[in-house]
């Protein structure tokens, strides 16, 4: 281990031979994104080797995010992600819920934010609700 290196990271095409090769030799995936990537035609995924007890930290607060948000990941991509049932509101999801209300998040990537914001929230939302519940575009969703 290098001094002041807190992890190691690999983005790679998301497929369960390269999930395994990178598990084994002791990365952890951290990260699933929703949308394939043009050259691969696969989803594209992060994981991570940790080097420090803070990285350990790091990784194990990740990848319990990935588990809360695969179910909804699970949903718009057809993978079959270990899932766990947590639908409380967190400050993560605030934090991503700012991002896609300022535009620096897309849809996708906020999607099981907003999931668990329609499951809390008294508000109407009409057009997101049709859009998330019924998987409609947001163009139909909108003129409905």
């Amino acid at each position: 281990m290098e001094e002041g290196k807190d992890f190691l990271s690999v983005n790679f095409a998301y497929c369960e031979q390269l999930q395994s090769l990178w598990q084994q030799n002791g990365f952890h995936l951290v990260r699933v994104g929703s949308r394939k990537e043009a050259t691969s035609g696969y989803y594209t995924a992060m994981a991570v080797l940790p080097l420090s007890t803070a990285a350990k930290q790091l990784v194990s607060r990740a990848q319990y995010l990935l588990k809360r948000d695969a179910f909804y990941i699970n949903q718009l991509t057809g993978l079959t992600l270990t899932a766990i049932s947590d639908d409380q509101l967190n400050e993560e999801d605030w934090q991503v819920l700012a991002g896609f209300a300022y535009g620096n998040r897309s849809f996708s990537a906020s999607y099981p934010a907003i999931r668990r914001l329609l499951m809390q929230s008294s508000l109407v939302l009409t057009a997101t609700r049709i859009h998330c519940e019924h998987n409609l575009s947001m163009r139909y969703a909108v003129s409905s």
